[in-house]
């Protein structure tokens, strides 16, 4: 009898302890108590941005990296102002069962210069993140139209160096890769309004790449997301805020839809408004007694 209540007796105490254990969160090793772990945990989340999973199952956590990069006509005037998320991505395959693709992410802390008067903006930082040359770099060459008053990117081109994992996919080497695009418009605005458009999208690009025997790219693309830019500002103190965005979801072959919708309910309400009126009788006076 006695070691049956030993045993229940022992038995509620693992369920007590489990239940606290539950209860109360653990703490690693180095944190010193609750109230620590919590402020580790709030300053961790206010740094992530996104988690991308890797081959093997792993997560790693990538920050934010939405650009705002300003040239100046003077300290307090703006020229051009870009706000962005902007991706470097590339394909290329190896032999026929060994492909894959590989991207970069233009380092918000890039350093913006360039030529207010020629419309160019370049952004430049160094390949390891920390060194001072500036070895990588994305030019954007804008231009504009005097008789229709409509700024747009005219070229795209720079140089970078990608990351491509060897076929072990333990560690990888950088490629460079030189890029440009001096054909397609890839938006436009009216000059003292910007272009928004919050979405991804992606562009082609035409590219040089170092040759090497074991290595073939067979893609480029420029890939935008988070967008807001203008060029060609009026030359004015403290005009740093963007004009009014021309937004991406709204397309010119829009407005022709919307008017003719407009006009072909207009109609509809008039005939309706005709044929009620058409079946109503008329008003008869009073009859004599």
């Amino acid at each position: 009898m006695n070691c049956k209540v030993s045993l229940l007796l022992l038995v509620g105490l693992l369920c007590y302890v489990k239940s606290a254990d539950s209860v109360d969160e653990a703490i690693p090793a180095g944190v010193s108590n609750k109230e620590e772990l919590h402020l580790l945990k709030d300053a961790a989340n206010k740094d992530i941005a996104m988690s991308t999973s890797l081959p093997g199952g792993s997560n790693v956590v990538k920050p934010d990296e939405k650009g705002d990069w300003v040239l100046n006509y003077t300290s307090s005037a703006t020229c051009i102002r870009l706000v962005a998320e902007i991706k470097i991505k590339v394909g290329y395959i190896r032999s026929k069962n060994d492909s894959g693709d590989s991207e970069i992410t233009i380092p918000k802390k890039a350093i913006a210069s360039g030529d207010c008067s020629t419309g160019t903006l370049i952004l430049s930082w160094p390949s390891n993140g920390t060194g001072q040359k500036k070895n990588e770099s994305i030019q954007f060459t804008f231009s504009d139209d005097s008789g229709s008053h409509i700024w747009r990117i005219a070229n795209i081109s720079g140089l970078v160096n990608l990351p491509i994992p060897s076929k072990t996919q333990k560690t990888h080497q950088n490629v460079p890769l030189s890029f440009y695009n001096n054909v397609t418009c890839f938006f436009n605005s009216h000059v003292g309004m910007s272009y928004k458009c919050l979405k991804s999208n992606s562009y082609d690009l035409s590219y040089d790449a170092t040759n090497r025997k074991d290595l073939n790219f067979t893609s480029a693309h420029v890939i935008f997301s988070q967008l807001q830019v203008e060029a060609f500002k009026r030359n004015e103190t403290d005009n740093l805020a963007f004009g009014s965005p021309t937004n991406c979801e709204v397309t010119p072959d829009m407005v022709p839809i919307a008017v003719g919708c407009a006009l072909a309910g207009l109609v509809v309400i008039v005939l309706v408004a005709y044929l009620v009126s058409q079946r109503t009788p008329p008003a008869q006076g009073y009859r004599s007694v």
